[in-house]
């Protein structure tokens, strides 16, 4: 298995509705926020293509 790195337009990914925080988005947002700024992603944003919608999930 290799890795591919490309760039990929936002309006290309789709977002699983199970995987998106419903509730208390409220609270506590600003600390991943602040430390996303302060020390950069720590974890890498993965995605795989769905041919069939031709878009990245």
């Amino acid at each position: 298995m290799s890795d591919i790195f490309e760039y990929v337009p936002l309006d290309k990914i789709k977002v699983k509705k199970h995987s998106v925080r419903l509730h208390g988005i409220e609270q506590g947002i600003e600390d991943p926020a602040e430390s996303t700024k302060a020390n950069g992603l720590l974890q890498p944003i993965a995605a795989y293509y769905d041919s069939a919608k031709s878009t990245c999930l």
